[in-house]
């Protein structure tokens, strides 16, 4: 019964990962850098960048720890290498 109890585990596992990829497919390329910057609802002030569509470069923001969007970069060259 134990070896049964694994395998179905397993099968559940494996059908959430694929529904997961379903619901969830990934965003077009580009699409982040296109999402305006998002401090979100938390009252933190963490240094983060995003990239600024209109100026066409990263930019620092404050971000407030929580919520937001795809566009929240931890650092400069993240942000570079994601919106070149």
């Amino acid at each position: 019964m134990r070896g049964y109890s694994k395998m179905m585990f397993c099968f559940c596992l494996i059908f959430v990962s694929v529904q997961a990829r379903i619901s969830f497919p990934a965003l077009p390329e580009g699409f982040i850098c296109q999402l305006p910057s998002d401090k979100g609802p938390c009252n933190r002030a963490i240094q983060r960048y995003y990239y600024n569509k209109r100026s066409s470069q990263c930019e620092r923001f404050e971000y407030g720890g929580c919520g937001g969007n795809a566009n929240n970069f931890e650092t400069l060259s993240a942000c570079q290498r994601t919106c070149p």
